[in-house]
């Protein structure tokens, strides 16, 4: 788990340092377009004084770092200011999220609730090494992130005054789920997967939830019954078992269910069609896009429109994700001569250190992967597409009032600048955090 985790960070590491070298490169030839504004008649926002006041013309007094998007009243270029407030309102959740995991594992350890990286690792070191032999062996459902398309549509709607929403394909980098009433057809560079109930009670994928073992099987999960292993058959046996077990099997993170599977499965339908009121799910083949009209675990590919108009669609879906903790599983053996007292106090400190686990892991491998992807395309935009706009609106021969508005945003670029380094930075230091907490564990 330790090396998994690490590979993680530095992959999100230098996702984020390439994404920081193209903001690094923003605004080369800035001077140029404030030129271009100057010798078009236009001043600064601090000299247009009070008849700019009177006309409308005048520059807000909030801008991107205080969390405003209405800038410029021209609608692309606010548009992409309310991404950034957006992705770093995101940045925030992803840190309050963090650090609220690592507040109540801290807690649970005897710790203050702001205890050092340092001190939590320590501690936690010190309870598992008290209570298990061997370490704690951690197996992670994969965490999950979905956009919604439909966020990504009204958002390029906002954008793009020539966007047709009726005619809108949004792809996803990753897997597409939706309702089994959407009726969602997967195409030829994706692979059907029905979640539901199993035709029968027999998965013939992956069960997650209760499997009903009425023979002697394997079971990866918790056996509740009877297991027959390394220490002999154990009647009302509850935990993990090493041979085989009959009764029931809670599979936490889903597996091999060889009884009925009464919790949900993951299963390829022989039909190729989702029965019954099973969810719909696209799972893209290697590095494919998967057309999407339901919510999408992954990088949301957004409408064509306006360069701007994607960054900005694509972030706000990014930014609008719901992550939600992955199921954990801990398998691990107790310490020799621990009572019964001490085996029930150390379980149920694992169900909560467990929640926390999962937390970490939807923020760091699965919020925090958006936001990397994110900053890349809006770092991308503000150098390009944004300052070609303001350009162009600046040397058009544009309304007065939307000129003024061009030196609003030329104004506000430094800001935005500055806003995705931060967030960059903010992100990047997040991942670390968790990686370096998480090195304690191994699976």
């Amino acid at each position: 788990m330790r090396i998994q985790v690490e590979a993680n960070a530095m992959r999100h590491s230098k996702q984020v340092r390439a994404a920081s070298r193209r903001v690094s490169g923003l605004y080369v030839g800035m001077s140029f377009t404030a030129v271009a504004l100057l010798g078009g008649g236009l001043s600064s926002c601090a000299q247009l004084g009070k008849a700019a006041d009177a006309c409308g013309l005048s520059c807000p007094a909030k801008g991107v770092l205080e969390g405003n998007a209405s800038i410029s009243g021209i609608q692309s270029i606010d548009a992409f200011f309310g991404a950034l407030v957006d992705f770093k309102g995101a940045a925030d959740l992803m840190t309050a999220n963090v650090a609220d995991a690592k507040a109540r594992m801290a807690l649970s350890l005897g710790l203050p609730a702001v205890a050092s990286d340092v001190e939590l690792k320590a501690a936690l070191k010190a309870k598992i090494d008290a209570n298990v032999n061997g370490g704690l062996k951690v197996k992670f459902a994969p965490p999950e992130c979905k956009a919604s398309i439909d966020v990504a549509v009204d958002a390029t709607a906002r954008c793009d005054a020539d966007f047709d929403p009726g005619s809108a394909s949004v792809k996803c980098e990753g897997s597409c789920t939706a309702e089994a009433s959407a009726q969602m057809k997967c195409s030829a560079d994706a692979d059907l997967v029905c979640h539901g109930t199993a035709p029968g009670l027999k998965c013939e994928g992956s069960c997650t939830g209760s499997c009903e073992l009425s023979a002697s099987a394997k079971c990866d999960g918790t056996c509740h019954g009877t297991c027959s292993g390394s220490a002999g058959t154990q009647q009302n046996f509850n935990g993990k078992c090493d041979g085989t077990c009959k009764g029931e099997c809670e599979l936490e993170v889903g597996g091999e269910c060889a009884g009925a599977c009464k919790g949900e499965c993951a299963y390829t339908p022989p039909s190729a069609e989702c029965k019954g009121d099973a969810k719909v799910e696209c799972k893209a083949k290697g590095d494919a896009k998967v057309e999407c009209k339901g919510e999408c675990s992954g990088q949301v590919e957004p409408p064509k429109a306006k360069a701007e108009c994607e960054a900005a669609a694509s972030a706000k879906a990014n930014a609008s994700a719901e992550c939600t903790p992955p199921a954990v599983d801990v398998t691990f053996k107790y310490k020799a001569n621990m009572n019964a007292a001490q085996k029930a106090e150390f379980d149920a400190w694992l169900g909560g250190f467990k929640a926390q686990l999962g937390t970490l892991t939807a923020e760091a491998q699965g919020r925090g992967k958006l936001l990397v992807a994110s900053a890349g395309s809006l770092a991308a935009a503000a150098e390009g597409a944004v300052k070609g706009s303001i350009s162009e609106m600046a040397n058009a021969k544009a309304d007065i009032k939307a000129a003024a508005g061009a030196g609003c945003a030329l104004q506000q670029l430094g800001g935005a600048k500055q806003l995705l380094v931060g967030v960059q930075g903010q992100v990047e230091g997040n991942v670390k955090s968790v990686a370096d907490v998480m090195s304690v564990i191994s699976g």
